[in-house]
């Protein structure tokens, strides 16, 4: 799963994953577009439905924030 969220300067994505070891991540990454700012984090998963919940709260939290979704590609 990759999401993509971006407003007039910043974006912010969101990645789950597998890892080699079979273990579920989520990758987070933010950054400013007019520079090479960004920062990640990585947070390992007990479960599909975590990531889910953690994806909800970022995109209401994004949304409130001038973001805006763009569409996700299949992955």
């Amino acid at each position: 799963m990759l999401l993509r969220w971006q407003n007039d300067n910043q974006y912010f994505t969101i990645r789950v994953y597998r890892d080699l070891m079979g273990d579920l991540i989520l990758t987070q990454s933010w950054g400013d577009c007019s520079s090479d700012d960004s920062e990640f984090t990585h947070t390992l998963l007990s479960s599909f439905e975590e990531a889910e919940t953690i994806v909800a709260k970022w995109r209401l939290i994004l949304l409130r924030r001038g973001f805006y979704e763009h569409p996700s590609d299949s992955e």
